[in-house]
């Protein structure tokens, strides 16, 4: 080999190296902002789990707390039995 094929060569290879080079940097690119969009989902999934937990909680004490429990009305009685039991 003579020295200019050597150098054609290696300049050959440089060349493929930056394409290559250049190829996996836009790679890196794509998956840095598709991890920051995977993130920013997760973020807000869980600020709506979040949410949803603490409206589950409030429901859960309101259920629980007999004060706040409305009871159904009583169903109107006759006459003659309202006034026995004032009697």
């Amino acid at each position: 080999m003579k020295k200019d094929e050597v150098i054609e060569l290696l300049k050959e290879q440089i060349k493929e190296l930056r394409d290559d080079n250049n190829r996996l940097l836009d790679q890196i690119d794509d998956l840095i902002k598709e991890v920051s969009s995977l993130k920013e989902a997760l973020l807000q999934k869980g600020e709506s789990l979040g949410k949803q937990q603490r409206l589950t909680k409030g429901i859960a004490k309101l259920v629980s707390n007999t004060s706040e429990q409305q009871q159904p009305p009583q169903p109107a009685l006759p006459e003659e039995e309202r006034q026995k039991r004032e009697a």
